[in-house]
């Protein structure tokens, strides 16, 4: 035997015993086995035997894939020792958007991850060529979901802080918020970002500023929300006059503020008071003149 490395010693005698084909290298091996047959004192024409070794494929390390679900992944390329024209199969990846195949590298999938949490997957590869079949190489893959935020709508007056709390659907969720539309003559309102809202806005005739939040969890952005936070102008009452009427008189006064619907609520220095209109009945039992005063 030319080439004991195959794991056939270098010679013997007899039958050839059954061998473990060795081929550590990442091309086939042939080794020459001559064999010389002999009787008695004769001996006969040598005659040589080929066995050929061909190596097993070991497939070079696979990076792990860790990206956001949505992803369009790979193509992935696989390579082996022994050089191409390797086949290779691979399982595993089912539930992060990759199906199980074979081929002569992984071609581009699109992750899915429709949950609120991560999903992380142990893909499995193998390789064949000419019909040697190496060991399994295994590489993870990671898919995080999207992140979603939860926030209502406020009412506010004012000169009021904001109080906007910002939840997301996946843990770790952080917030980036710029102002959207802006009606009316709001001012106060800044982009910032946490999970919480808290602005001083100040209106003198009321108005409405949209917040448009945008959460990110694990390098993935989700989709931004809406969020409008409506400012009341605070009513100032316009100033009644004076008035002088006879005791027992009904009064009908209309109150006025500068922020147009306001409502009104009222009471009388005699202890009289009401909503809306002005409608006390004011009495003087005594022989002098009384003042009432409406606030």
């Amino acid at each position: 035997n030319d080439t004991p490395s195959i794991g056939l010693p270098a010679s013997g005698t007899g039958d050839i015993a059954s061998f473990t084909a060795l081929n550590n290298t990442g091309a086939p091996i042939v080794a020459i086995i001559s064999v010389t047959p002999t009787i008695g004192p004769c001996t006969g024409i040598p005659q040589d035997l080929q066995i050929t070794v061909n190596p097993v494929p070991i497939i070079d390390p696979i990076s792990n894939v860790a990206t956001g679900t949505g992803v369009v992944v790979g193509p992935i390329a696989l390579n082996s020792n022994t050089g191409g024209g390797e086949l290779y199969t691979w399982s595993g990846g089912v539930d992060v958007g990759l199906s199980d195949g074979s081929g002569t590298e992984i071609p581009s999938f699109t992750t899915t991850n429709s949950g609120t949490t991560t999903i992380s997957r142990v893909i499995t590869v193998n390789a064949e060529k000419d019909g040697c079949t190496g060991p399994d190489r295994s590489f993870n893959i990671t898919v995080f979901p999207i992140p979603g935020a939860v926030a209502g709508d406020l009412n506010k007056c004012s000169g009021d802080f904001t109080s906007v709390l910002i939840t997301g659907t996946v843990a770790g969720t952080t917030f980036d918020w710029v102002i959207g539309s802006v009606s009316g003559t709001v001012t106060g309102q800044l982009p910032g970002s946490g999970n919480l809202i808290s602005q001083q806005l100040v209106s003198t005739d009321g108005g409405v500023v949209e917040y448009i939040v945008t959460p990110t969890a694990n390098g993935v952005s989700g989709p931004p929300i809406s969020v409008f936070v409506s400012v009341f102008a605070t009513p100032v009452g316009n100033p009644l006059g004076e008035a002088a009427v006879c005791s027992g008189t009904t009064l009908n006064i209309t109150p006025s503020s500068n922020v147009p619907g306001a409502t009104f609520f009222w009471t009388g220095s005699n202890g009289s008071g009401g909503t809306g209109n002005i409608t006390d009945t004011p009495i003087n039992t005594t022989t002098t003149s009384t003042t009432v005063v409406y606030t």
